[in-house]
């Protein structure tokens, strides 16, 4: 199964749930796999990482679920990060200033085999001023 590539935006303080969902087949059998969600800085030091033996992430057979919680992104540094304009980003229109990072969604089989399935870019915005 080859990588897809999605886009996200994180907001500083909110819950950032999302469902990844997976072509149907025997690929998409992965309730038994391990996960891993990790979120990198330019300079490839981890912002958060998610696992399913920690919390964050649960595989499921045919979708993916994804969960950073407000007290967890309330914690993220966007010291090292390339600042962004706004620009559309494919979850919804972007009108916000904010960072870049990148991700990655990867599972491991139980027999050993790491398999990345979601790739892409996060734009990070710091805070939200309501009525701006």
């Amino acid at each position: 199964m080859p990588a897809r590539r999605r886009d996200f935006i994180l907001y500083i303080g909110d819950t950032f749930q999302r469902q990844i969902n997976l072509r149907s087949g025997p690929e998409a059998d992965i309730a038994d796999f391990t996960g891993r969600f990790v979120i990198y800085n330019d300079d490839d030091s981890e912002l958060i990482a998610l696992t399913t033996e920690t919390s964050g992430i649960t595989l499921h057979n045919g979708y993916i679920e994804i969960e950073i919680t407000d007290v967890v992104s309330s914690g993220i540094s966007v010291a090292g990060l390339s600042r962004i304009e706004p620009a559309d980003n494919c979850e919804l229109p972007y009108s916000a200033d904010g960072y870049l990072a990148r991700y990655a969604l990867r599972v491991e089989s139980t027999t050993g085999v790491v398999t990345t399935l979601l790739t892409g870019t996060v734009g990070i915005v710091e805070s939200v001023v309501e009525g701006a």
